[in-house]
């Protein structure tokens, strides 16, 4: 046996107040002196030294593992090492430790202990985050202005302590927070899986963490709190890290919202504090994991670029800004916004977008030309290209037609154009005709718009288009008039035009024949572009009574100055008044008479007209040359 005092060592009590027990149950008045006497040493012991405290419990005779382990240990960098947790130097009370009165009362008045040993130091009273006691719900006392360099030896504190404290403890419930410490601190993890896997120290300093910068912004440092307000903060850290991942992810959120205009760059925009504060002073595995979880959730939820630095350079990210999609698509910004609002697809105020939505958007706008560019593809003018748009045959990005305080360059699609052109032409499969036109020329004629002539053509109601090659698609396009009357208005006949060509005069006078009455027709068009059909009908009746000079001249091979000749000969009038437009019209049965008719002319008189009776007058055998010559003969 040695010859010491022992006393019990309580399962909650911290080792230099152990030690300070022992001192007085031997005859002490402090540790150091007890210690000096038994030639140990107390620096050591308080530094808590493995070795100095093996030799006080040897001394002793107890087991040194209880001591050795609930003994505050000292690093290089001034922290306290404590059961397997290293604590920051803000983390305990230095020169104001806290008492529980009510805890020391009532080890005063456990008569089974050692008069002079019966008060001890409770480990939570060393953390300055615990200042409420959890048994008693009331405030801690500090003790404040014992600054002797034995502040460690617990019973001389409390002798500094004794006649100081009058008045009765403040009540106060402790904190969640506080609770978890104590319960920590008691060996009990009962406060979730994910709280309960790091140690006390990093749980503690986590807590603190996420609390000041969820409670008072992310820009917000500890220094700039007091101790009541740290004391909130971690309080609601707790709160956060208790709900495991979602609450850390939640809180995340909540400081990246924070700023409104944001530079996505890197981590400590988003977090502030937080982030540089876990990038800078808190090493070791546990706060790895909690790196790792703020990179993942940031990379999945924040538009964050290549090269941006969230714990460590993002290399790939699935995001892309409007910025780089435009400048892969060689747009402007405003177009790739109007694109992806068209889209239906929802910007971020970052404003980026997932990856997969960014390569659909560049491909799209890639395979795009402009109005120029569109009417190169499709081989048509500006002004037909942009009637085509108008009408819904060339699609076009509905945001470019959105009524807005600026509007950007209208963009179409190449492959909507190609194939356009392609059905077009396909179209065209019948040999080209003498009487075809162009869809310019027809649309000119018939009064039907090139569109219209179009549409018709791809809907089957033209039976016969061909193609034939020019540097405009409606100029190689060839359809018949007469097809493209009757699918537009319903009625079958000849333009104009046609009829003017099948009665060789001109269109005037064909006009101007229907607006007399000599032949009839069916008016088309708009009221701005007016426009008859002539039934072939109607056609032939007028042709049976009437012939064009002209016409005249191809059915009988007799120029049209002999006809004159002999209409004057024989004072054949025009079937219309001379004052008319038209007045080279015969009627038929003139027009017999002057063909039918011998006409002879005197060699000095070829306006004289030989009747038969006196044609027979001349002698036969008269040197008169009785065939009609011109006067230039």
């Amino acid at each position: 046996m040695s010859g010491l005092f022992k006393v019990p060592f309580f399962e909650d009590e911290i080792f230099t107040s152990y030690l300070s027990r022992i001192a007085r149950a031997n005859g002490r008045a402090s540790s150091y002196s007890f210690c000096t006497d038994l030639g140990l040493d107390i620096h050591a012991i308080n530094r808590g030294e493995e070795v100095a405290i093996e030799n006080f419990a040897r001394l002793l005779r107890v087991p040194s593992e209880d001591l050795v382990a609930r003994a505050l240990k000292l690093d290089e960098n001034g922290n306290a090492v404590f059961d397997g947790g290293v604590f920051g130097k803000n983390t305990l009370r230095k020169t104001k430790p806290g008492t529980c009165p009510e805890c020391l009362a009532e080890d005063e008045s456990d008569l089974k202990r050692m008069p002079g040993t019966r008060k001890y130091q409770r480990v939570s009273w060393l953390f300055a985050d615990v200042s409420a006691c959890v048994r008693h719900s009331c405030q801690l006392v500090e003790i404040d202005g014992f600054l002797d360099h034995r502040r460690m030896d617990f019973q001389l504190m409390l002798d500094f302590q004794e006649g100081r404290v009058s008045a009765a403890p403040v009540r106060r419930s402790a904190t969640p927070f506080e609770v978890f410490v104590c319960d920590r601190l008691a060996g009990r993890k009962t406060h979730g899986d994910f709280l309960d896997s790091f140690s006390l120290s990093a749980a503690m300093s986590l807590c603190t963490l996420f609390g000041i910068a969820a409670e008072y912004g992310k820009h917000t440092t500890r220094r700039s709190l007091d101790d009541v307000q740290i004391a909130v903060a971690s309080n609601r850290g707790f709160r956060i890290l208790e709900q495991g991942e979602a609450g850390i992810c939640g809180t995340l959120n909540e400081l990246a919202a924070q700023d409104k205009s944001i530079n996505t760059r890197g981590g400590a925009s988003l977090y502030g504090r937080l982030y540089r504060r876990l990038l800078d002073s808190y090493p070791g595995e546990e706060f790895d994991r909690i790196r790792s979880i703020i990179r993942h959730h940031t990379l999945a939820n924040v538009p964050l670029l290549p090269g941006s630095d969230v714990f460590g350079r993002i290399e790939e990210s699935p995001w892309r800004t409007v910025s780089d999609i435009a400048s892969k698509s060689e747009v402007a910004t405003s177009v790739v916004y109007k694109l992806l609002e068209a889209r239906g697809h929802r910007l971020t105020k970052y404003d980026a977008v997932p990856e997969n939505v960014a390569n659909s958007i560049t491909n799209e706008l890639t395979g795009m030309v402009d109005g120029k560019e569109a009417c190169a593809v499709l081989g048509t003018t500006p002004t037909i290209f942009w009637k085509l748009v108008c009408s819904g045959f060339i699609p076009v990005n509905g945001f470019d037609l959105a009524s807005d305080a600026y509007t950007p360059v209208r963009r179409y699609p190449r492959a909507g154009l190609l194939r356009l052109r392609r059905s077009l032409i396909d179209r065209a499969n019948s040999p080209v005709q003498a009487a075809m036109l162009s869809v310019s020329a027809a649309s000119r004629l018939t009064k039907v718009s090139a569109v219209e002539i179009l549409n018709h053509m791809l809907g089957g109601e033209l039976g016969r288009v061909a193609y034939q090659e020019t540097p405009v698609l409606l100029d190689s396009l060839l359809v018949l008039p007469r097809e493209v009357v009757r699918a537009a208005y319903n009625v079958d006949g000849l333009t104009a035009e046609e009829t003017a060509a099948k009665l060789s005069v001109n269109r005037h006078s064909v006009l101007w024949l229907r607006a007399q009455g000599h032949i009839q027709a069916t008016r088309i068009g708009g009221a701005r572009h007016e426009a008859y059909i002539f039934g072939e009908d109607e056609i032939a009746i007028f042709n049976a009574r009437f012939v064009s000079v002209t016409k005249l001249e191809k059915e009988t091979s007799v120029n049209q100055v002999e006809i004159r000749r002999r209409m004057k000969v024989l004072n054949v009038v025009s079937a219309f008044p001379a004052r008319s437009p038209i007045y080279a019209f015969l009627h038929r049965r003139d027009a017999q008479m002057l063909i039918g008719e011998e006409v002879r002319i005197r060699p000095r008189d070829h306006l004289a007209v030989l009747s038969p009776s006196s044609a027979e007058e001349i002698a036969p055998n008269s040197n008169l040359d009785l065939r009609y010559r011109s006067p230039r003969q």
